[in-house]
């Protein structure tokens, strides 16, 4: 078996060269380890900065930048679903949720929802573990999104329906 760097390195290349889209079975296939595996593979490419898009068919590498934006949101536990589709809905991905714990300080939980099968994987993973979301951990319900998108006008547009909604804390710091 390959190890894992060389096998990421194999995905990479295999989406690169690709003319569509790479099915998860079919990078299983040529790697030799399971489709469980690709997922995991493809979460750990993604964390990397790697654009991979993925749907019905299968994966795709996007060489495009992305702009990003830090936004400071609060709502509570019932809003998690209406406020991380609003993100997707928008042309956004999130990528991250930091809150900050009056102990231990900064928190960061890893995302990498970008697109609604990422979304009902997280959702599904919440409500099946007795785990609290991290937002339930700030004080007042406050919490940062690193958010990603296309543009820096979708990162507006993203901001702008987060305000109107009632999501945003304060202006996105950083992008």
């Amino acid at each position: 078996m390959v190890n894992k760097q060389t096998r990421l390195m194999k995905i990479t290349k295999l989406l690169q060269n690709s003319s569509g889209t790479v099915s998860g079975s079919e990078l299983a296939r040529l790697t030799g380890v399971s489709r469980q595996m690709i997922v995991k593979d493809i979460e750990e490419l993604r964390e990397q900065g790697y654009r991979i898009q993925s749907g019905q068919k299968g994966y795709s590498l996007s060489s495009q930048k992305k702009c990003r934006m830090t936004l400071s949101v609060k709502h509570g536990n019932s809003d998690i679903v209406d406020e991380l589709s609003t993100i997707l809905s928008e042309g956004g991905a999130v990528i991250d949720v930091i809150i900050m714990h009056p102990v231990y300080g900064e928190i960061r939980g890893v995302l990498n929802l970008h697109d609604f099968d990422d979304l009902n994987r997280f959702i599904a993973s919440l409500r099946s573990s007795e785990a609290v979301p991290l937002l339930a951990l700030s004080k007042d319900g406050v919490h940062l999104h690193t958010i990603e998108a296309d543009s820096e006008d979708d990162l507006e547009k993203i901001r702008a329906t987060l305000e109107k909604k009632g999501y945003l804390a304060v202006r996105g710091v950083g992008s």
